[in-house]
């Protein structure tokens, strides 16, 4: 039986959410997830931009660790570093849906469950995804493609605000599918402090000998600065209104010329200091005139072969076991996820894409460092994540622009 999970991911910046102490095993395991599958997504993209949200790809594969065993369970489990107990495993993912709710921005998480009429099921496996916020369990006529696919993306459109209409394609699912996982989140904030529009061209290195002049936005206040000194690099932590969302921008020291490599190799502790609760290891609170651009990439991956090379290989397999989800020989099949983020003056939009694709405008102002006031200019690549408290929802980095 062919099992495709599809994740994507919605933000558009406006608002925070609080975290709880109780998921700190599954943030702890999405902090090195991210990191991990941020460096398998990068090889043979050094000279892309990219985005892709590791919490659709980690909500994902924990529903689907929820039904399998053995060997199949155990490789998911480590590689996203999930709790391991399934007990433990699903009130993790119900009090991250209820921490992912808030009356302070737009934020809305959703798992779609499509079942071929010939697949059994467990009830057991029914009664987990259904205390999952906002879970849907469906059952549809594989046979008809063009049916099928109408209706879970009509259903996308609903979970993502209409801003993803057309996330499936007939050729993507088939008459012999039997399993359709889709994780949807949709993310709307707006920045804290607003970014201001200025139409001064700035150059922006794209290596040791190339350059570009474009346009930047700018912003003066009170931010969370962090000194990576033993990476050569720096970051700052952007918050979004309400509280505890936010963006962190890494960038490499100037002469780097956004070799991100330092960055890449490090992430992991990168992530640790920048999502600590209190401001401690490197880093300070201080004036920061920041210039950084307004972007937007699109990005769709098929995601089996990295997934693969993190260690979840047997899901994939004709040795695959997921008979705590349905009856008979399932394995996944695709595992495809689309992404989409778009940083503006406002705010952030992130949601599912169908190509890959760049856009890119600078906005900048002529600031200069003072002893009172630092100023963290995004003039050549930087690598980039939106966190909701201490979960990582969206990733990527950028490095070109036109």
């Amino acid at each position: 039986m062919k099992f495709t999970i599809v994740t994507l991911a919605v933000l558009s910046v406006i608002g925070s959410c609080a975290a709880s102490n109780g998921l700190d095993e599954f943030n702890n395991g999405n902090h090195q997830f991210t990191a991990d599958l941020y460096n398998r997504l990068i090889k043979g993209r050094q000279d892309k931009n990219f985005v892709f949200s590791p919490l659709t790809v980690a909500i994902s594969l924990g529903i689907a660790r929820i039904g399998a065993n053995g060997k199949s369970a155990d490789e998911i489990t480590e590689a996203v570093g999930l709790p391991k107990d399934n007990n433990d495993l699903v009130k993790s993912l119900v009090q991250l849906g209820e921490e992912l709710k808030s009356d302070q921005f737009k934020l809305h998480q959703a798992v779609g469950f499509y079942t071929s009429r010939d697949v059994n099921v467990t009830d057991s496996f029914k009664t987990d995804l259904e205390k999952c916020r906002d879970a849907k369990l469906e059952t549809v006529d594989f046979s008809n493609a063009t049916d099928v696919v109408e209706n879970i993306n009509k259903w996308v459109g609903v979970q993502t605000k209409h801003k993803i209409k057309h996330l499936l394609s007939e050729d993507e699912v088939s008459k012999t599918s039997q399993l359709v996982l889709i994780n949807a989140v949709y993310f709307n904030a707006t920045w804290k402090h607003k970014f201001t529009m200025l139409p001064t061209k700035k150059r922006f290195s794209l290596s040791r000998t190339n350059s570009v002049m474009v346009d930047m936005m700018t912003v003066t206040n009170h931010f969370r600065y962090y000194d990576l000194g033993h990476i050569d690099a720096k970051a700052i932590e952007l918050p979004y209104e309400g509280k505890d969302a936010s963006m962190v921008v890494v960038l490499p020291n100037a002469g780097y010329w956004g070799d991100l490599s330092n960055i890449n190799n490090n992430l992991a502790k990168v992530i640790e200091i920048t999502t600590a609760d209190e401001c401690k290891d490197k880093c300070s609170m201080r004036d920061v005139t920041v210039e950084m651009p307004i972007f937007s990439v699109w990005a769709r991956y098929r995601m089996q072969q990295d997934l693969n090379q993190l260690g979840i290989e047997t899901a994939f397999s004709e040795d695959a076991d997921f008979t705590n989800m349905a009856d008979g020989s399932i394995k996944i099949h695709n595992f495809i996820q689309k992404a989409y983020i778009n940083v503006t003056t406002e705010g952030t939009v992130a949601t599912a894409a169908n190509d890959n694709n760049v856009q890119f405008r600078y906005l900048s102002s002529m600031r200069h460092q003072t002893p009172d006031r630092t100023v963290f200019n995004v003039q050549h690549g930087f690598m980039y994540y939106i966190k909701l408290s201490n979960t990582i929802i969206m990733a990527g980095k950028t490095s070109h622009m036109r």
